[in-house]
Formats: C-alpha cells, structure tokens, sequence
C-alpha cells in the first residue's frame, strides 16, 4: 500500500489561492486466473464501503491493461484521519 498527499492549485474558474489536499491510497494486487471473478466482486464491496464514509473523496477498482493479474484500488481522502477512521471501522475490517 502507498499514500502519498497531492497538494494542488486550483485554478479557472476557481480562486487561485485555495489549495486542495487530497490523500491517495493505492493498493496494489497480484490476482491469479482462477480467482479474479471473486476478487473483482470483494473488491468492489470493499469500493462501496470505504466510499461511504466521511472524508473519502473517491475510489477506483483498476485492472492492468499489460498484466491482467496486477489489479489495484485506489482511494482519494480529504486526511489521513478519515482514512484511518474508516479502516477502524467494524464493517471494513
């Protein structure tokens, strides 16, 4: 797993001096063959469950397109607590 905070200007339309901070979670998967139907479908209800929380900005579940075995999910959070708060959670552990 890596987070990593991506600090970003807003610009256009936006106010050029508001900065925004998101949390980027990536976690990586070697998947065989044989078990990607049940991994697609557990990660997905991973995806469903860390997006309702608080804080969570978003969540991808992502195939590679050169290695049909490396998958990832990558979830964006306004903090580092939020994402903490949720990994604590019942429903998520």
């Amino acid at each position: 797993m890596v987070a990593h905070c991506l600090d970003r200007r807003l610009t256009g339309a936006m106010r050029q001096d508001v900065c925004v901070a998101d949390w980027v979670v990536v976690m990586r998967f070697a998947v065989p063959a044989d078990g990607v139907d049940s991994f697609h479908e557990e990660a997905r209800e991973v995806a469903r469950l860390l997006a309702g929380f608080d804080g969570c900005s978003g969540v991808d579940v992502a195939r590679a397109s050169d290695d049909a075995a490396l998958w990832v999910i990558v979830a964006r959070w306004e903090s580092v607590g939020s994402y903490r708060k949720a990994l604590s959670s019942y429903e998520v552990k």
